[in-house]
């Protein structure tokens, strides 16, 4: 849609296989991905996954969701992992039903920081806690997490370890 805007014409298959070249890499060049980083620090994930089951639910496909949980070093953390291959994508909320499933609970609250995450979660009864995203406008990014519904908005993810008792 972007490039449609300004006038240049390409099929969505090249623009992903671009993307998919530039954020996986090429065998001469790493990718942005080997750039990606932890929104939330690795000991506070761990103190977290010990006091209750986690979850990931991504849009990524569950090669790349699998590789970055691993080279992270979390994977271990994460009880069910619910990637583009499982279902619909955000915000139709059968992700998150998935995940629930997968972890066998029925009630939970996701962290999201896009208004899709938000509409999924609320759309699956699961208690939708915004978070600021990194880069961008915070101002306006916790406003569009607010109007799609958002209890709260966490300045950053490490800090749900404050709401919790």
């Amino acid at each position: 849609d972007l490039l449609a805007a300004r006038g240049i014409e390409v099929s969505f298959d090249d623009v992903y296989e671009r993307y998919q070249q530039l954020y996986l890499g090429t065998e001469t060049t790493p990718g942005l991905r080997e750039t990606e980083t932890l929104l939330v620090p690795r000991e506070t994930l761990r103190s977290l996954a010990a006091r209750m089951p986690l979850g990931v639910v991504t849009g990524r496909p569950a090669e790349e969701a699998r590789w970055f949980l691993d080279h992270a070093g979390i994977a271990d953390l994460f009880a069910a992992t619910v990637c583009l291959e499982d279902g619909p994508n955000k915000p139709d909320p059968a992700p998150v039903r998935l995940a629930l499933e997968r972890l066998g609970v029925s009630r939970a609250w996701m962290i999201g920081d896009t208004p899709d995450d938000i509409r999924a979660a609320s759309g699956a009864g699961v208690l939708p806690i915004g978070t600021i995203a990194p880069g961008g406008d915070p101002a306006a990014n916790a406003t569009a997490l607010k109007t799609a519904g958002a209890v709260t908005i966490l300045d950053n993810v490490a800090s749900i370890t404050e709401l919790l008792p």
